[in-house]
């Protein structure tokens, strides 16, 4: 008995059973959800068309495939008993699945034919016997997994897959290292060449035979299996515990399955010019292996110190905090490489467990890694005791698909916390994440170093962590904060370049005040943070040694002091040979006055004006002192308040840089301004990217962007959105040796 399909479309729409019979069809035929027949037969030319339905059961039936088969995102179930062969999937066409289930109890099911599945395969009885021609595909939007397989009481899979699959992971278009691993099991498992260069090298005849797949794997000889470059420098690596080290492997020849997981660092596919280096621009790619998969349970040694390199053994996403854990910290090292690093190749990020939150505490508010780790990926632990060795056990039961492959969850906090990040500027003027690190504070953490904290992971590149005890930490977790306590910033391998720290506090308007602490530029040091929101600060690295020293930054907390008054904005503008320094002041109370300072490198200052204050009402004030006959060079200003009971409270530095010409060294005309255009007159410029920043007279930031300014006397314009309404803004140049020019506007 046959359902056969000839140049015919067979969709799931409406009711319809068929049963036992031979039926030749030459129409459209419409069905519900079950077929039960021996065969269903899909001849040349014909169509099948799932189309979305909830499920197709197939009962002890073979399904023979030479025509087109659309799964859509439908789930397609083969099912049987005891008085039918065993159910097999053949023809002479490739048949793809989006969700495909086996549950013949008693025979199984046979792929005698190729096979991709989308979405999930699941194995609910008996076994599947694939001939090696099945493929779990991966996409740019999803990659397929098999979902658990029933197992014993011991994890000894009851159901299981004979035979080898194909496994895939999509990969996009960004050159970085990526940690991967090989979900295969050891026995047979195919060689790093076959795994990830698709059994390529740039010397073979065809070295990119298969467009799309595989990757270029340096470092080594030509025998080794390496492809070859110029710089041949080693991409792919492994985490070496007794040196506390990533090398290089020695070998394409080995099996991939010899080592938990290893850095790979992916260009693209095999199309990629390897002899263009980085001006060869990058492709999406798509990595695939193929072997026996890992199914049961699966029990992985941890060493008693320093860090082991642990894969995921299944082609499925699992659950870190689900998994079984004998001796071993719940926290988790996950290489992003989404983070810039210093070279745009990936970074660390730290999860910890919070047992009063009830989920992970993360390094990095904006990378997508969870505690979900998905297909083909590695990770690092840690000891619970950093001297005994521990095990972790993965059972088919860890598996979870309610996770992501792609996102973090922003959680909902409530202890007090300091997450600091650490970025820089992209040519866009968008800001991107180099690293970061958590403090958190509750009354149930111990201010010694322990299980709940995590040792600091360095990265290729930039570096930011605190150091306490002489031990450098990515999260620390301490009771809550005293009368005093500091954060230790430690920040290496820095370029010389502007970077910015992201100090973002939560809940901690109760600790007092928080001062941001910078040994090297004044016009960061002393700075007052804001204790519920994010603190933007940028700083530089140039070749003095004092602007890379590792010990740069601190944040010092310190008790609440009685003056209030917060500095809302200042500003510096000059004005022919006068600089105008004004100040704008919120909060008033128990306020005696200001005092001005000028310095004339950002470090040492001086009184310049002494200013009462207008009153003590907790309203605002406005301030200004024009600085007479101001001479060329940089100026710094800065303004301490001074409460009634002595307490001075600072605020932030501006600079303004005089030109030695005698004229300013730009100007706006015409001023006042009309329309959206803004028209600079630059005399004895130094050539180079500006950085320009309009804000209104209150301080909000109006326009940013990038400015190509020529050397010498020249002009430039400045073209917003939007007409500004009439009013006084303020326009900041940074100019390439980061001085800074601000000049007044006036828009009518």
């Amino acid at each position: 008995m046959h359902l056969t399909l000839r140049s015919s479309r067979l969709r799931d729409y409406n009711a319809a059973i068929v049963s036992k019979a031979a039926l030749c069809f030459s129409m459209a035929i419409f069905f519900t959800v079950q077929i039960q027949a021996q065969e269903v037969v899909i001849s040349a030319g014909a169509y099948m068309v799932a189309n979305g339905r909830p499920s197709l059961v197939i009962n002890n039936a073979a399904l023979k495939n030479s025509g087109t088969f659309t799964a859509a995102q439908s789930t397609v179930r083969f099912s049987g008993n005891s008085d039918t062969t065993i159910s097999f999937i053949s023809g002479s066409s490739k048949t793809t699945f989006y969700n495909l289930i086996t549950n013949n109890s008693t025979f199984g099911l046979a792929m005698k034919s190729n096979v991709d599945v989308l979405d999930s395969l699941h194995i609910l009885a008996g076994h599947l016997y694939t001939a090696n021609n099945l493929t779990l595909k991966s996409s740019a939007t999803r990659t397929a997994i098999l979902a658990n397989v029933p197992v014993n009481g011991a994890g000894v899979p009851l159901s299981n897959v004979v035979g080898n699959i194909m496994v895939e992971r999509f990969v996009p278009a960004r050159r970085a290292w990526r940690l991967l691993s090989a979900p295969m099991q050891t026995a047979g498992s195919p060689t790093i060449s076959q795994a990830w260069q698709e059994g390529l090298t740039t010397a073979s005849s065809n070295a990119n035979l298969y467009p799309g797949f595989g990757t270029h794997i340096t470092g080594g000889t030509l025998a080794n299996g390496f492809d070859q470059n110029a710089a041949n420098n080693p991409s792919i690596k492994i985490y070496n515990n007794s040196t506390d080290a990533v090398v290089g492997v020695s070998s394409t020849n080995l099996p991939v399955t010899n080592y938990n997981g290893y850095f790979l660092f992916v260009r693209g596919d095999r199309s990629i010019n390897l002899a263009q280096g980085t001006a060869s621009p990058a492709t999406v790619s798509t990595l695939r292996m193929r072997g026996k998969l890992n199914t049961g349970n699966t029990v992985v040694a941890v060493n008693p110190t320093k860090y082991t390199v642990v894969g995921n053994p299944y082609p499925a996403p699992i659950d870190f905090h689900a998994l079984t854990r004998s001796n071993v910290a719940d926290k988790v090292y996950i290489w992003d490489p989404k983070l810039a690093g210093a070279y745009g190749v990936g970074g660390y990020v730290t999860l910890i467990w919070n047992n009063g939150l009830g989920a992970y505490d993360a390094t990095s508010s904006v990378s997508p890694v969870s505690r979900y780790i998905p297909s083909g990926e590695a990770f690092l632990v840690v000891s619970a005791d950093n001297t005994n060795p521990g095990t972790i056990t993965f059972k088919e039961a860890d598996k979870n698909n309610g996770g992501s492959d792609g996102w973090f969850g922003r959680e909902m906090i409530a202890d007090q916390r300091v997450r600091i990040n650490l970025q820089q500027m992209n040519t866009d003027s968008s800001l991107s994440l180099l690293d970061g690190i958590l403090a958190t504070y509750d009354r149930g953490n111990n201010n010694a170093i322990d299980v709940d904290d995590a040792i600091k992971m360095n990265n290729i590149g930039e570096n930011i962590s605190i150091m306490r005890d002489g031990q450098r930490m990515s999260i620390e977790r301490r009771n809550f904060i005293g009368k005093t306590d500091t954060i230790r910033l430690n920040t290496y391998q820095l370029k010389q370049q502007q970077y910015f720290l992201d100090l973002q506090l939560s809940n901690l308007s109760s600790a007092g005040i928080a001062v941001l602490k910078d040994k090297y530029a004044a016009v960061n040091n002393n700075r007052l943070l804001d204790m519920s929101n994010s603190n933007l600060v940028a700083f530089s690295v140039n070749a003095d040694p004092a602007s890379y020293a590792i010990d740069r930054f601190s944040i010092v907390f310190e008790a609440p002091v009685v003056v209030p008054v917060t500095f809302s904005s200042i500003s510096a503008v000059q004005q022919q040979k006068d600089i105008v320094v004004s100040w704008v002041t919120g909060n008033e109370i128990n306020i005696s006055g200001y005092t001005l300072e000028a310095s004339a490198d950002g470090q040492s200052f001086t009184k310049l004006a002494t200013i009462a204050a207008h009153g003590s009402n907790g309203g605002s004030g406005n301030y200004s002192f024009t600085d007479l006959n101001a001479p060329a060079g940089e100026h710094y200003y800065r303004v301490i308040s001074t409460g009634a009971n002595g307490e001075k409270q600072y605020s932030k530095i501006v600079r303004v840089t005089i030109n030695s010409g005698g004229g300013d060294l730009v100007s706006i005309f015409p001023n006042p301004v009309k329309g959206r255009s803004i028209h600079l007159k630059f005399s004895n410029a130094a050539g180079g990217k500006y950085s320009a920043k309009l804000t209104g007279s209150s301080g909000q930031v109006i326009y940013t962007n990038n400015l190509q300014v020529n050397s010498g006397n020249t002009t430039a314009v400045i073209s917003l959105d939007n007409e500004i309404a009439a009013g006084i803004y303020y326009l900041e140049l940074t100019m390439p040796d980061k001085a800074v020019i601000i000049q007044k506007i006036i828009a009518e």
